[in-house]
């Protein structure tokens, strides 16, 4: 139950953190063609994403930071990631939760 808490107390405060600090770039649209992605001006999104699955549930904030750091210098505009850990993610602290828990 306390680990339960633990994660809800996280995934409210990373919502939180995303809407404040995540939306400095123009909200995303589709094209009116169904075919492209656009940005509130109309202008295209060019959508160069990577894969870090398990971003957030293995990596400590430092790590995370090096990470995002390391693709924005690549030029990627995407990175996707999940919330829950799919190896255990309900049991498994993440990595913060194992630092300082």
């Amino acid at each position: 139950m306390i680990a339960m808490k633990r994660l809800l107390i996280l995934l409210l405060i990373g919502f939180v953190t995303s809407f404040v600090y995540g939306q400095k770039l123009p909200l995303l649209n589709v094209s009116k063609d169904k075919r492209h992605i656009i940005t509130q001006d109309n202008e295209p999104f060019f959508w160069l994403g990577d894969t870090a699955w398990e971003l957030i549930h293995r990596l400590t904030r430092d790590e995370i930071d090096v990470y995002l750091k390391d693709r924005a210098e690549k030029g990627f505009t995407v990175i996707q990631t999940v919330v829950l850990a799919e190896l255990d993610g309900l049991n498994t602290p993440n990595a913060l939760v194992r630092i300082t828990g």
